[in-house]
């Protein structure tokens, strides 16, 4: 019988090791009802399954035992460096200083990591010019391993993210946005599926892009007003950013 896995990897690139994965749906605080993929229908079954070895994958049949595919993802990120608005302080101890987030957020070895894969460097945020601070903007790309079909994404960003953007080969007489939302809004996160798969070329580029506003208060679930200060990767929304693509793809 043949039928779709979405299987769970681990991925270890540069210094970053993290457990990567396919779902078919999410769910995130005071986000609207999650959506599934239109491939899923009235008599499909899902299962969660585990062998010996604690792999776990989620197995789907439809209602007639027919095949589907092999889902699998393909993980975006980009730096986050974002500074308050005005003049960089030049006290560590200032929040608004990246010594002062390093101490009390992510580790500097994964930041490091993640600039390192993007080929940028934290000096580079931390000089370049940010206007008020209300378009602060970052990118990365990643190169297409394998000839695919892209199904569809899950886009992550926290409290500040203000727009995110997927292009395929940005710049060449072929690109294309898979994604691109400006009204981004951390209670309205869903998953995006394709109206149609969208072809995938091995060296294929795709690039991610978010943007972000750190001039102002913000306010988190609990109610709370977060003043600006800077801001690194990681997963603390109420004092850390993100930005996160998976794409989802299958195999030709």
């Amino acid at each position: 019988m043949r039928f779709l896995r979405l299987k769970l990897y681990h991925l270890c690139f540069v210094a970053i090791c993290g457990l990567i994965f396919v779902f078919i749906t999410k769910w995130s605080p005071h986000a609207a009802q999650p959506e599934a993929p239109s491939s899923l229908e009235a008599g499909y079954a899902v299962q969660m399954r585990e062998n010996s070895q604690g792999t776990k994958k989620l197995v789907e049949y439809d209602n007639a035992g027919e095949p589907l595919g092999v889902v699998q993802n393909l993980t975006l990120i980009a730096p986050i460096e974002l500074r308050c608005p005005g003049p960089y302080p030049k006290s560590a101890d200032d929040p608004c200083h990246r010594s002062y987030a390093i101490k009390n957020g992510t580790s500097s070895e994964v930041l490091d990591s993640i600039h390192r894969f993007c080929g940028t460097t934290p000096n580079f945020y931390v000089q370049r010019y940010i206007g008020y601070g209300n378009k602060q903007s970052t990118h990365c790309d990643l190169i297409v391993r394998n000839d695919s079909l892209a199904l569809g994404a899950t886009n992550h960003m926290h409290l500040r993210g203000r727009s995110m953007k997927i292009e395929l080969n940005p710049g060449f007489h072929d690109a294309r946005v898979l994604v691109y939302r400006t009204d981004w809004d951390t209670s309205t996160q869903r998953d995006i599926w394709f109206y149609e798969p969208i072809p995938l070329k091995r060296g294929d580029i795709l690039r991610i892009t978010c943007v972000y506003d750190n001039t102002k208060s913000v306010q988190n679930s609990d109610g709370q007003l977060l003043k600006p200060r800077y801001l690194l990767w990681g997963e603390n929304a109420n004092e850390e950013e993100i930005c996160l693509s998976s794409v989802h793809w299958i195999g030709l």
